[in-house]
């Protein structure tokens, strides 16, 4: 399996979280507290204006710098 950022997926596309790539600490703190954690599975709704996705019942909306730090496995 391929490690990529979630900004490369389409939508529709649902994919396996491996982690969050950042160096901001507060960034993953957040994003984990919102439930983007290791496993689950993501599901990308839409892309623009915003990243719009889908883990487990809680949908997310993200800018493109967070989504890219979303490294998920395809």
């Amino acid at each position: 399996m391929n490690q990529i950022p979630l900004t490369l997926l389409s939508p529709g596309t649902t994919a396996k979280i491996a982690g969050i790539n950042s160096r901001q600490s507060g960034l993953v703190h957040k994003l984990a507290a919102l439930g983007v954690l290791p496993g689950l599975p993501i599901s990308v709704i839409q892309t623009y204006p915003s990243y719009l996705v889908q883990i487990n019942q809680t949908q997310l909306a993200l800018d493109q710098a967070t989504a890219r730090c979303i490294v998920v496995l395809v």
